[in-house]
């Protein structure tokens, strides 16, 4: 009875923290590293009239307040907001999820699109690109009709390879595609684009299995200690 007590304080204790930490903002800064230009698929999309690149951005990291500590060593992200430009160095807050796409049927196509095609789409510029494509139809149309060269958002001009690739990728997700493969972070910023990135998921099972352990040892150290 006496663990079960200690192992609840613990636990309690545990959790407390966590929602301590989630309360604060957790900040990251974001400096370009313009991987996107020369042999970068580039085209017209609606509402920007300049031309753009489409692919995943390349970022160097500084003043990492959050607790993924792999981002010291850089991050890549893709954008989620045509509106507005990249800003070459900017200050992130870094979400955990989905944000307002969580729960939406938007979110669940995002789901499906990086569990079944971002891994292949990092082999090339081609692929790169016709995933932010995709991932930028999905956004500002929903769930209906996705397709490139209709509806309310539009992309043209960046070669039929990378078009039908894209066009590819947004026929599959049914519900037979995969999904649940990665966890999502938005960074949103005052400055500059929000952007989309993710890490590899960790089972739940060892997730649970690595909090057990560590609150074991904890126990064990506070009864030696006693």
């Amino acid at each position: 009875m006496k663990l079960i007590r200690v192992y609840r304080a613990l636990l309690a204790g545990g959790l407390l923290a966590l929602l301590a930490v989630s309360a604060q903002a957790a900040t990251i800064q974001l400096n370009y590293q313009h991987n996107l230009g020369s042999g970068t698929p580039s085209g017209h999309i609606t509402g920007v009239s300049p031309r753009v690149f489409a692919g995943e951005f390349e970022f160097s990291t500084s003043n990492n307040s959050t607790d993924m500590i792999q981002w010291d060593d850089g991050l890549s992200a893709f954008c989620i907001q045509t509106s507005t430009f990249l800003q070459t160095s900017s200050v992130y807050t870094a979400t955990a999820g989905l944000g307002s796409f969580t729960g939406t049927s938007q979110g669940t196509l995002i789901d499906r699109l990086f569990s079944s095609y971002y891994e292949s789409s990092k082999s090339s510029q081609v692929g790169s690109a016709a995933f932010q494509l995709a991932l930028w139809e999905i956004i500002n149309e929903g769930t209906d009709s996705l397709n490139l060269g209709s509806g309310s958002f539009r992309a043209s001009h960046f070669g039929s390879t990378t078009l039908n690739l894209a066009g590819s990728w947004l026929g599959s997700l049914d519900n037979n595609a995969a999904s649940g493969v990665y966890d999502f972070y938005i960074l949103t910023s005052d400055t500059s684009q929000d952007l989309i990135t993710v890490t590899a998921r960790v089972p739940e099972p060892a997730a649970a299995s690595l909090l057990f352990i560590g609150l074991l040892a904890l126990y064990r150290m506070r009864r030696r200690a006693s």
